[in-house]
């Protein structure tokens, strides 16, 4: 741990043989000697040894060999050398070489490799490739795969690789076999759905960027993680700051406390209001979290996935069903809710219509659903004005000016006796 590499052999480190089980890899640097008649791996993992990289840097692999053409990776995996090579990849940066990843060196490697958890894997000429051989298992989710010249991800394996959730370098998605401008994925690779929010614009997706909104201020210190505001601008003092903060009665009214529901999640019938008077304002806060199955939590508009701490609009994994997944519905449809907060705090701003409101957990399972969310709804009443001054006469006017005149002559003036 904690250690940097540089102007090595053929390996940086290597892991070699069955009995190497459960090894880590990690917070280390590997530079490797660049171009050049050589080869250069950061780290290989081989002979059936199993090992954890994680959040390491390994660039500037990038030799061929003159006498058979081999080329460099900054991490290979292969069981040339004996079967049940593993490695499980996580939060590691590989860029500058000539693969990010080599998995495989013949048709009949039988490597297991996972490749998950916000890897950032760009400039390369190959992020992650391959050899064909039916017996690799590879999987690639919720990576940052950018900016490799030839291909983002190429599979010459018949087995299909699961590579959905990743981020190509583009909100299109992957080009190649995909649709989009991103980095091109080639071969018999699953890619949709792919990842495709990165606010500030950095080619980090902004469930791993520890900045999504670049406004530099730690998501989890940020009391507006996707809105910019370096300022935290918190003006009522309630941990969400004004960029996001939620809906207020208009200027010159005051909300008044009508009454508080609770949405249990698992219902599939709403909670009712009471009736808005027509043509009044209301504000509707929606608050809280609930358990929605397979590791997700849910609030009035937002979801993570196995408390990862990455709150989207899409549901993860189900992103088919479109953004109004687990959404807190008025009526039946979906309102802004706003941007996300820790607070898991929303507010609108609704007209009354002379009705009442039904709430619901739109899902397409609510059974799964465990807990609730709760709604304040409060009436915009028209706060009362201040009375208008009273103009001063007679002996108060006369007051005021002697008033006046003794603060002249505190500056220098002199009062004539009466």
């Amino acid at each position: 741990m904690n250690c940097e590499f540089s102007d090595m052999g053929r390996i940086g480190v290597l892991f070699y043989g069955t009995g190497v089980t459960n090894s880590t890899y990690s917070d280390n640097k590997y530079t490797g000697k660049g171009n050049g008649d050589w080869l250069d791996y950061g780290v290989e993992v081989g002979a059936g040894a199993t090992v954890n990289i994680i959040d390491s840097e390994i660039s500037e692999c990038k030799g061929v060999a003159s006498v058979d053409g081999s080329t460099s990776a900054a991490i290979l995996v292969t069981t040339y050398y004996g079967a049940g090579s593993t490695a499980l990849v996580q939060g590691n940066r590989l860029h500058d070489s000539t693969s990010g990843m080599a998995i495989g060196y013949d048709t009949s490697d039988s490597s297991t490799v996972t490749v998950n958890r916000c890897n950032a894997i760009y400039s390369n000429d190959y992020g992650i490739s391959a050899t064909d051989s039916g017996s690799i298992s590879l999987t690639v989710n919720g990576n940052n795969i950018f900016g490799n010249s030839i291909a983002g991800l190429d599979v010459m394996n018949t087995t299909a690789t699961n590579a959905e959730n990743n981020w190509w370098g583009d909100s299109s998605g992957p080009s190649g076999i995909g649709p989009g401008t991103g980095d091109k994925v080639i071969g018999n690779v699953d890619f949709d759905p792919w990842l495709v929010l990165d606010l500030d614009g950095d080619d980090i997706n902004d469930g791993c960027d520890p900045d999504a909104d670049g406004d530099g201020i730690p998501n989890a210190q940020d009391n507006c993680p996707y809105n910019p505001n370096a300022n935290q601008l918190d003006s009522d003092g309630d941990l969400i700051g004004n960029a996001c903060e939620t809906a207020k009665c208009p200027v010159g009214q005051a909300p008044v406390f009508v009454e508080t529901l609770s949405v249990d999640s698992s219902l599939t019938t709403p909670v009712t209001s009471v009736t808005l008077n027509s043509s009044e304002k209301y504000v509707v806060e929606a608050s809280g979290t609930f358990d929605a199955g397979s590791g997700i939590s849910a609030d009035a508009k937002y979801s993570d996935v196995n408390s990862e701490g990455w709150w989207t609009d899409h549901v993860r994994g189900y992103e088919s069903y479109g953004p109004q997944l687990l959404d807190l519905q008025i009526d039946g449809s979906s309102p802004n809710w706003g941007s996300f907060n820790w607070q898991h705090k929303y507010g609108i701003l609704v007209n009354g219509t002379g009705n009442p409101l039904d709430f619901q957990v739109y899902d397409i399972y609510n059974a799964n659903n465990i807990g609730s969310l709760d709604v304040d709804i409060y009436y915009c009443k028209q706060a009362p004005q201040p009375p208008a001054p009273v103009p001063a006469t007679g002996p108060v006017m006369m007051a005021i000016l002697l008033l006046s005149m003794i603060a002249i002559g505190t500056k220098g003036i002199r009062l004539k006796p009466l």
